[in-house]
């Protein structure tokens, strides 16, 4: 089966965490959609999410991971309530990749919601690790986030980040995220 993910799990320790060992297929695009930090996370805080808008000027970059059937029922748990999967059609090298992905349910949805500084810097991570286009990444890094209160929450992903070799992602994050609230 193949993946497109676009949030926290473009990171491939990330998902691997949840999952176990996945193959990284490279990037893609799926036109139509936007990204947004709006799914209301059981912690409270904005978690990813895409909304079809049915505008061909919009589009969202993510990564393409083969995962087992196994594996997909295991992100399914992992990925929990309010977020469905579905089908979608990416764009990769110009060929058109049928694929499935999480978008979060319309009562799951808050635009209040911010994301914590740790959750913001696993999706950048991804993003880089990605290598999605820079205007792409900018455009996350302008996400407003707030710091975690729980800092063991916060000090487990960070560590996760900086074991994948994007630590430099961590300290801008909480550096903004201090700056915000």
């Amino acid at each position: 089966m193949i993946y497109f993910a676009y949030g926290s799990n473009m990171l491939r320790e990330r998902l691997a965490s949840r999952v176990g060992e996945v193959d990284r297929l490279g990037h893609a695009y799926l036109s139509r959609y936007s990204l947004n930090f709006h799914k209301r996370g059981k912690d409270g805080s904005g978690k990813c999410t895409i909304v079809d808008t049915g505008d061909a000027d919009d589009g969202v970059w993510g990564a393409l991971f083969e995962l087992s059937f196994e594996q997909k029922l295991t992100l399914d748990q992992f990925e929990g309530k309010g977020y469905q999967a579905q089908e979608v059609v990416a764009t990769q090298n110009h060929l058109a990749v049928n694929a499935f992905t999480y978008a979060s349910l319309a009562e799951w949805t808050d635009s209040s919601c911010r994301p914590y500084s740790w959750y913001k810097a696993l999706v950048l991570a991804g993003a880089f690790q990605s290598e999605l286009p820079q205007p792409y990444i900018a455009n996350i890094q302008n996400t407003l986030c707030m710091e975690d209160s729980n800092r063991e929450r916060a000090h487990i992903h960070n560590d996760l980040i900086n074991a994948s070799g994007y630590g430099q992602v961590v300290t801008e994050m909480e550096s903004q995220a201090l700056a915000t609230e």
